[in-house]
């Protein structure tokens, strides 16, 4: 028997990824967020990246409009340092 692997799932760490590119400003304010360009740079398919914007956005991290998409929202100091 093969012991069970133990890593989080792939969109926790595409979440993970996103998240700090968010926090470290890589991804500025109003930034739009396009799954197909994400799951390329992140070499994953479109499902675990949009399960992580999801995540993100009940974090408050990722807004989204209709017709406009998924974008990095406006973050004080505040926000930034509660979600170190």
């Amino acid at each position: 028997m093969k012991p069970i692997d133990s890593q989080p799932p792939l969109y926790l760490r595409a979440a993970d990824i996103i998240r700090g590119e968010i926090l470290s400003g890589r991804m500025r304010s109003g930034d739009r967020l396009v799954e197909t360009r994400l799951a390329a740079d992140l070499g994953i398919s479109r499902a675990p990246v949009r399960e992580a914007l999801k995540l993100l956005r009940a974090e408050g991290l990722v807004g989204e409009e209709p017709n406009r998409g998924a974008f990095v929202t406006s973050l004080s100091d505040a926000d930034i340092i509660e979600n170190l």
